[in-house]
C-alpha cells in the first residue's frame, strides 16, 4: 500500500498481543507451581525516542533541527538528497512502500508534482494563519526565498562587460557562453528560469 507522508510527528505505539491456545478436550490440571517454575518478571524495555525522518535539500538547515528538537524534543534525522535526485528517490520509495520520509522540503515544482501524485497528504498548519497568502498554496508551504548570483570568468569577461542585470544575458553575444545546472532534471533551475520570464523579462525573446 502506497504511504503518504506528511509533517506531523508520528510516536509509534507499543501493542503487546496475548495468544490463547484451546486445547479440545480437557486437559489435566497442573500442579501448583513452586516459586522456581515462576518466570522471571521482563526487563523494562525503554521508550522508544520520538523522531522525525525529513527529505530535503536545503543548506543550513542545523540550527533549526536543533532549536525544534529543545523544544519538542523530538529528534530530527536529516536526509539531503540534490534536486536532481529527489523525484527519483522519493517516487521509488513511494511506489515500493517504503516511503521514509514523514516531511518532504523541495522547490516547489518538485512538491507540486508529488502533490499531483498522491506522495503528499494535506497538512494545515495552525502556524499558517500568520502566514502571507503568497505563501500558502493548496496544502503546501513556502517558507525561504532563494537567491540565484552570477558568477564570470574574469579572464574572458572585460569588466566593463560584466552583466549587471538578468536582462544583459539576454543580449547575443552570451549564447553558448553561459552554463547552468540541467533544467530538464534541476527543479531550482526551472524555478529561477520561471520566475524571469514572469517577473524580470518583458517578453518571449529575451525569455
Amino acid at each position: 500500500m502506497k504511504q503518504k507522508r506528511f509533517a506531523l510527528f508520528l510516536i509509534a505505539l507499543l501493542i503487546s498481543s496475548l495468544v490463547f491456545a484451546g486445547g479440545t478436550k480437557e486437559q489435566p490440571k497442573a500442579a501448583p507451581a513452586t516459586p522456581k517454575d515462576v518466570p522471571a518478571a521482563p526487563k523494562e524495555t525503554q521508550p522508544l525516542e520520538p523522531k522525525v525522518a525529513l527529505y530535503a535539500n536545503i543548506t543550513a538547515i542545523e540550527p533549526v533541527m536543533e532549536a525544534f528538537t529543545r523544544k519538542t524534543g523530538v529528534k530530527v534525522e536529516y536526509t539531503r538528497i540534490s534536486t536532481a535526485k529527489f523525484l527519483a528517490t522519493v517516487f521509488t520509495e513511494f511506489e515500493a512502500g517504503k516511503l521514509m520520509a514523514d516531511l518532504i522540503q523541495a522547490p516547489v515544482p518538485v512538491m507540486e508534482l508529488l502533490q499531483s501524485k498522491g506522495v503528499l497528504a494535506k497538512y494545515d498548519s495552525p502556524q499558517a494563519a500568520g502566514y502571507p497568502d503568497w505563501a500558502k498554496r493548496d496544502g503546501l508551504y513556502l517558507f525561504g526565498i532563494e537567491y540565484v548570483g552570477l558568477i564570470y570568468n574574469k579572464e574572458l569577461v572585460k569588466k566593463e562587460e560584466v552583466p549587471t542585470r538578468y536582462q544583459d544575458l539576454a543580449d547575443p553575444k552570451w549564447k553558448n557562453r553561459i552554463v547552468m545546472a540541467n533544467p530538464s532534471n534541476h527543479a531550482t533551475t526551472i524555478s529561477w528560469l520561471v520566475g524571469l520570464k514572469e517577473n524580470v523579462l518583458t517578453n518571449e525573446a529575451e525569455w
